[in-house]
């Protein structure tokens, strides 16, 4: 082989790699351990999470990195407990603080919780992403609020979710949380179409909205919601355990 296409074939690899190394799976806090198998054989998810601070059981160590999240507010004095046995280099700031049925909470609160997530990112160093936001009306502006005032605050990526009508709502809406903070990479840990669309427009749109996280070298990682059995459009497993047509278009 010769020098250039040596290179060529190197870069090629290494930009495979990185996209490969984006895709997470979203995973139900009553996941069953065997549904882990259903996407051992994909190279491009390398990551889990499951709202939780705890790694669900019979999870495969050698081929995916577990990402815990504080979900909430209630619990957070336990916090430091879970480390390092969960095996978590990444921990997740609040679950939509934005929203009243989640973590609801102002910026203010989140402000007064976070010398905890800087004390155990210096004790473990770990990496923190920072609380996230729905694409609701009032998630961005939160988002702002929260990172004016939580000076010296540790906070290594912006962490956002989207559901909505169609792939230009969803870029329209990452590009806004980039364009407000372009000095740090994002995470879209949940997304999907919003309503009841089909299981084929799903298809449709998670087709261009991965191409396009892939591209976007802002975009450091992302999850589609979710990773858990049903029988709705946007569900990976179905109802009897198997792999959905969704489910093997997101391994692949």
């Amino acid at each position: 082989m010769s020098t250039k296409l040596l290179t060529l074939f190197t870069l090629a690899l290494l930009t495979f790699t990185c996209l490969a190394g984006k895709r997470g799976l979203a995973w139900p806090w009553n996941g069953q351990g065997q549904d882990f198998n259903l996407f051992l054989n994909s190279s491009s998810i390398s990551w889990v999470y499951n709202w939780e601070l705890w790694r669900p059981g019979s999870f495969p160590t050698t081929k995916f990195s577990y990402v815990a999240m504080q979900r909430t507010a209630s619990g957070i004095g336990n916090l430091p407990a879970y480390f390092p046995g969960n095996g978590a280099s990444v921990l997740l700031g609040f679950n939509e603080p934005d929203i009243s049925s989640q973590a609801n909470m102002s910026p203010d609160t989140a402000v007064g919780y976070w010398p905890t997530f800087n004390s155990i990112s210096q004790q473990y160093g770990l990496r923190i992403g920072s609380p996230g936001i729905s694409n609701g009306g009032n998630g961005l502006p939160w988002l702002q609020e929260f990172m004016t005032k939580c000076v010296g605050c540790k906070i290594d990526f912006i962490h956002c979710h989207w559901y909505g009508p169609n792939f230009n709502h969803f870029k329209a809406q990452i590009e806004s949380v980039h364009a407000a903070f372009p000095n740090l990479p994002i995470w879209v840990t949940e997304f999907a179409l919003q309503g009841s669309p089909t299981a084929s427009q799903q298809a449709a749109f998670m087709t261009e909205a991965m191409a396009y996280l892939d591209s976007a070298s802002f975009v450091e990682r992302y999850s589609w919601f979710g990773a858990f059995r049903g029988s709705s459009g946007n569900c990976l497993i179905d109802n009897n355990g198997a792999i959905t047509p969704l489910g093997v278009l997101y391994s692949s």
